[in-house]
């Protein structure tokens, strides 16, 4: 992630709010500076556009489950 890739999605974020891929995006970045709190925060948004029982959520919900315990070993 770059700076500019950041600022762009901060951007369609801020267009659309609800966009998942924008969430995602910027839950990692934040994740990856130390920001747990904000990441959760950005990641229950993003889980919160897909239905409970999609497959896509719990691929979601499996991927953040690993960025987190990741995170806590570094």
């Amino acid at each position: 992630q770059t700076p500019k890739t950041v600022a762009l999605m901060a951007a369609v974020e801020k267009l659309s709010p609800r966009n998942i891929e924008a969430l995602w995006f910027l839950g990692l970045d934040v994740l990856r500076r130390g920001k747990r709190d904000s990441a959760k925060e950005y990641f229950d948004r993003a889980l919160a556009e897909l239905p409970e029982s999609s497959s896509e959520r719990r691929s979601l919900e499996a991927e953040i489950a690993r960025l987190f315990q990741q995170s806590a070993g570094e």
